[in-house]
């Protein structure tokens, strides 16, 4: 296996009722606005945590590894959205790609390219506004860009402009493509194969579905965000402006 200093961790979280989460990011020129998981490298010190958490994980490589990835999925989180599962780690379950590990790589079975990924349901309780938060926390956090749902909100760090929910993984799949060099979008798909995650009957008609309907589709979730022409660059560089104070 690879050290530990070469692996990244990410997280597909989802809402039963609104689907799964997906961070918005404007800050990489190269790649243009796209949407994102939250996740990231998992640091020296994550694995640290690991080694000492559990003892009997010290001759299991592939615990370690696991375990490593874990507390820096829920790190990531916690610093990209303020969605705190630090101290519950056992709520981030793998996400199996495969049906066993590959001898021949020595992957994990929820590992792509030294990227290891978890699945999280996240509920109302998770977000923000929390009892007990005051104006000025409150005043922090950010709605969904297209407003669905209003009450959820998110303290967004510096390297992402907003989120929303889609409902459909498949086209979470479509959405991803420019993620981590498209292996976020790999790893999905991969995953609804599997069955890892679920997949509404709605999904099964995307790619019959008009361009029309599409287009609705994408303006009612806020993806028509991730046209790269000026004119959308510019539009969304000033709704989301005050991000950089």
């Amino acid at each position: 296996m690879a050290s530990d200093e070469d692996y990244r961790s990410f997280i597909f979280a989802t809402h039963q009722d609104y689907g799964m989460l997906l961070l918005f990011c404007t800050r990489k020129k190269k790649k243009g606005p796209h949407y994102q998981v939250p996740g990231g490298h998992v640091d020296k010190e994550d694995f640290d945590a690991a080694s000492s958490s559990d003892t009997d994980r010290s001759n299991d490589s592939a615990a370690h590894i696991l375990q490593g990835c874990k507390i820096g999925a829920a790190r990531e989180l916690f610093e990209e959205t303020g969605l705190d599962v630090r101290n519950s780690l056992e709520r981030l379950q793998p996400v199996w790609l495969r049906v066993c590990t590959l001898p021949e790589s020595n992957e994990l079975s929820c590992e792509l390219k030294k990227r290891i990924f978890f699945k999280l349901d996240v509920f109302d309780d998770d977000f923000f506004p929390k009892k007990g938060d005051s104006e000025i926390m409150t005043r922090l956090c950010v709605r969904p860009i297209n407003n669905i749902p209003s009450h959820l909100m998110l303290k967004m760090s510096h390297e992402h402009q907003g989120f929303i929910f889609e409902p459909n993984p498949k086209r979470c799949v479509e959405y991803l493509t420019q993620h981590s060099g498209g292996k976020i979008s790999t790893a999905l798909r991969m995953a609804i194969e599997q069955g890892q995650i679920e997949c509404p009957e709605s999904a099964s008609s995307l790619s019959s579905e008009s361009g029309e309907e599409k287009g609705a589709s994408e303006r009612s979730s806020g993806v028509a965000v991730v046209n790269e022409s000026e004119k959308t660059k510019r539009r969304w560089g000033n709704i989301f402006h005050w991000c950089d104070c």
